[in-house]
């Protein structure tokens, strides 16, 4: 071999590493900056969860606000109100809170009015036949005497009796201590607990 061919491989060699070399150096710049890429795109995935979830926060307060200023507006100052220092039947954060039924005093809504009646309102809707909702719909909407007038007041836009001021009547929640649910005597309990809220029942 002269040296001539041997300066020739020489270069050969020397020309294929510093290719090599180069081939080397761009897969490394490719993948620097896909790295950079898929680190940009996370960045900006974060970022509008972020905002997103900030949003939502903003709207749920404003909703909560929204609520509470319905709450407020919708109160009335000769409303009548429990004794002092009781359980307040206009205040949303105390009705939502109370399992039971909530009771009062009253009177019968027929004459002679005779109050010793004890009113339940239920937390739960009661249960209809199809036959009694449509009776009550014909009773309420539709009903006429014998000169086709209607017989209810809601057309006069009425009710039967005025709203009486209940200042002076008792307005609290039944509790498992003055009653005992269907669903707990089921399951044999028969006896009001903690685990039943016993907590929020002392009023």
């Amino acid at each position: 071999m002269t040296m001539e061919n041997i300066t020739q491989r020489l270069n050969e060699t020397e020309t294929e590493e510093i290719k090599e070399d180069w081939e080397q150096k761009v897969d490394w710049g490719k993948k620097k900056k896909e790295e950079e890429r898929m680190k940009r795109r996370e960045e900006r995935v974060k970022r509008r969860k972020e905002e997103r979830m900030k949003r939502r926060k903003e709207e749920k307060k404003k909703k909560k606000k929204g609520r509470q200023l319905q709450i407020k507006e919708g109160y009335n100052s000769s409303d009548p109100l429990t004794p002092p220092g009781r359980w307040d039947p206009w205040h949303g954060t105390h009705i939502k809170r109370s399992i039971w039924f909530y009771a009062y005093k009253g009177s019968l809504t027929e004459p002679p009015c005779t109050p010793f009646v004890q009113w339940r309102i239920m937390d739960t809707p009661m249960l209809l036949s199809i036959e009694q909702i449509i009776q009550l719909k014909r009773i309420l909407f539709n009903h006429v005497d014998e000169k086709c007038r209607p017989t209810s007041v809601h057309s006069n836009g009425s009710v039967a009796r005025p709203i009486q001021q209940n200042i002076t009547h008792d307005v609290h929640r039944c509790t498992c201590h003055h009653f005992t649910s269907d669903e707990l005597k089921a399951k044999g309990i028969h006896k009001c607990t903690k685990k039943f809220n016993y907590a929020m029942d002392v009023v």
